[in-house]
């Protein structure tokens, strides 16, 4: 007997269930669909990822690249009034639109380190102008650059320790045209191009002169200067 009535039980809730599912049910092409759209959104979120990806790395390849290193040991022949007073302007160039040392600043090899921090001095002065990470003045020694008469150059330092002071001058004396607590600074102009000597009886000369080329209120002018230190 209660066989018969769980099994009676048992046929009216699956005749109830039956009763409570409409007609034309949809439940399985709803289920379909969720799944499709759910794998197309898979799909576009996966294709976004490799895009940002592909952006960062396009990116990444950006922030390192290395700035771009300007040739600037004669980047321009320099046509322009060639005189003390339009330093540190007169060996700037131009470079792709951007402003760039036209300049090659020498230091001799065997030169004292006060003559280092004397090319240091005239670099920054020179360089505050520069708009080209590249561009900016190189500092060479003497013994690395063949010739001072065939590029724009600010040679630093006494012919004795400066092989290239000693071309410009065209001396054979190293000391000559130099006396105890003086220093000069002298514009030359060869083949198109412009040099400047700065240049002390000793280290301490050139950087009074170095000193005093950079002094905004100096108001230097002419080609030659020829100037006294204590």
């Amino acid at each position: 007997m209660k066989k018969l009535v769980i099994l009676l039980v048992f046929v009216l809730i699956l005749s109830g269930c039956g009763e409570n599912i409409p007609a034309g049910d949809k439940t399985i092409p709803i289920v379909e669909d969720v799944i499709q759209n759910d794998t197309a959104k898979v799909a576009e979120i996966e294709d976004k990822n490799v895009s940002i990806s592909e952006v960062g790395e396009e990116q990444a390849e950006e922030e390192t690249e290395e700035p771009k290193v300007i040739d600037i040991n004669d980047v321009q022949k320099i046509d322009t009034d060639v005189d003390l007073s339009s330093f540190p302007e007169l060996f700037l160039g131009d470079a792709d639109g951007k402003t760039v040392a036209n300049a090659v600043i020498v230091v001799g090899k065997n030169a004292p380190a006060k003559d280092v921090i004397s090319a240091t001095i005239v670099a920054t002065a020179l360089n505050e102008l520069v708009e080209e990470k590249g561009g900016r003045a190189l500092t060479k020694l003497d013994d690395e650059v063949e010739s001072a008469l065939d590029r724009n150059a600010i040679v630093i330092g006494n012919p004795c320790d400066n092989a290239k002071a000693k071309e410009l001058m065209g001396i054979s004396d190293c000391n000559a045209d130099l006396e105890p607590k003086k220093a000069m600074i002298r514009l030359y102009e060869n083949n198109g191009f412009v040099q400047m000597t700065i240049v002390g009886y000793d280290a301490e000369g050139t950087y009074k002169a170095a000193q005093k080329l950079v002094d905004k209120t100096s108001a230097l002018e002419g080609k030659f200067l020829v100037m006294g230190y204590s």
